[in-house]
């Protein structure tokens, strides 16, 4: 594989216990108003840093009731590597957020980080996402992306009109039907090769046991990302050194070094460096968040305090400047069912069979969302689909800053036209092999 790939699959399952017929309520298809697109970035990269913080520290960002802790253990080891899809798991909420209705409808808003339902309209919602993807998806940008969405569907499943018409229409879904209750076991096999096929084939097996025969709905989505280097690394440069995961746990790593013009910012009271290393058109770009000091307690500080706001702050300071950079090779894997990370987000009445209200998806009643499974892979590596060195601006005669990351470090990968964050996490741990 050249250049840095990433897949990102999620999926989720609805089930139903009764056929008792629900109320139709009116679709969010209504015609918007005139709408400004930005806030949407803004709401996802915050709840992008709510779930990485969710996952890595284990606490409450916003609590479903009074008597839950604000704390609580991380799912992972501190020095698990992590890497997800905000737009995946921000797509699949946003079709469930369509079909719900009530308190389910407040919390998938809440945990979104929409904006208030007095200060935009859910249509609104719904256009501004429209018109980002087509953005996003647009041709000739310098990186092959696939997203896909689908739902799947159970025999006798009802889906309301309104629903059916708003998903397809604004987050690109498809529909599928599959027989989960006679043939729980192909309904597995059609939705793995689904995303076999959505992920050119990266991932296999995401479901590894049949659904249960009462579920009623799977809502799945898929993105896979290639992006060339605007520079590339060169092969012969790369050199196996130290990542110093703490001052006494230091592995050997595939260090990759290049001078460029880069993107960067440093800052003092957060404590830590960025960059950006653009993909070819550098309309995307890889960004990577390196503690000042070394070690996992660094890089916890700065997850503990990071936010939207001085998210979008580094980036408007940084300013392009000579750089010897040094970035380890390293394959990502992460596979999680993200119903706990969720609750802990304040989406809690979602996954309740009493409380679950999806009145606005289908006739049946007592749907609720069991299972929400999110696998990403990712790699990142010396070359790029095309060479692209002669591209780059020229390097200042000035000695060049450094910007070592051999050390745990936070990343993402931001669409800079739209700002939408496209994959989050962090690298603990680097290895070679997924």
């Amino acid at each position: 594989m050249k250049g840095a790939a990433t897949t990102l699959f999620g999926i989720i399952a609805l089930l139903g216990s009764s056929l008792t017929t629900a109320q139709q309520s009116q679709s969010s298809s209504s015609s918007p108003s005139k709408i400004d697109n930005s806030w949407l970035f803004h709401s996802m990269t915050q709840m992008a840093i709510d779930t990485h913080r969710t996952i890595v520290t284990g606490n409450t960002i916003r609590s479903c009731n009074s008597s839950s802790s604000s704390s609580s253990s991380a799912d992972i080891k501190r020095d698990t590597n992590v890497v997800f899809s905000p737009l995946s798991i921000s797509s699949a909420l946003s079709t469930l957020f369509v079909g719900s209705w009530g308190q389910t409808n407040e919390q998938l808003r809440a945990g979104l980080n929409y904006p208030s339902s007095d200060s935009l309209p859910e249509a609104d919602i719904h256009t501004t996402y429209k018109a980002n993807l087509d953005a996003l998806l647009a041709p000739n940008r310098g990186i092959d992306i696939n997203y896909s969405n689908s739902l799947f569907g159970g025999a006798g499943l009802s889906v309301i009109l309104y629903f059916y018409q708003d998903v397809q229409s604004y987050y690109k879904t498809a529909i599928r039907g599959v027989d989960f209750l006679n043939k729980p076991t192909q309904a597995m096999n059609e939705i793995n090769r689904w995303v076999k096929e959505q992920t050119k084939g990266k991932i296999t097996n995401i479901l590894t046991s049949p659904p249960s025969p009462e579920t009623k709905l799977a809502i799945a989505n898929a993105i896979h990302f290639k992006g060339a280097w605007q520079s590339q690394f060169a092969e012969e440069d790369t050199k196996t050194e130290e990542f110093f995961v703490t001052d006494k746990d230091v592995v050997q790593v595939p260090m990759m070094t290049q001078t460029m013009e880069i993107p960067q910012v440093r800052d003092d009271e957060l404590q830590l460096q960025m960059i950006a290393l653009p993909y070819k058109q550098a309309e995307f770009a890889l960004y990577i968040v390196l503690p000042t000091n070394p070690g996992l307690d660094a890089l916890q500080d700065i997850e503990s305090r990071i936010t939207e706001q001085s998210i979008d702050s580094l980036i408007r300071r940084m300013k392009t400047t000579s750089m010897r950079v040094s970035v380890p090779r390293f394959n990502l894997s992460w596979k999680s069912d993200l119903v706990s990370v969720l609750s802990r987000l304040g989406v809690c009445d979602a996954f309740s069979p009493s409380s679950a209200d999806f009145r606005r998806l289908a006739v049946e009643d007592g749907l609720y969302m069991s299972l929400l499974l999110h696998q990403a892979e990712m790699e990142v590596n010396e070359k790029g689909t095309e060479a692209a060195a002669a591209t780059v601006g020229t390097i200042s005669k000035s000695q060049p800053r450094v910007f070592k990351a051999n050390h745990p470090f936070m990343f993402f990968i931001r669409d800079n036209r739209t700002g939408l964050p496209l994959f989050w996490g962090r690298v603990a741990r680097p290895t070679t092999t997924a």
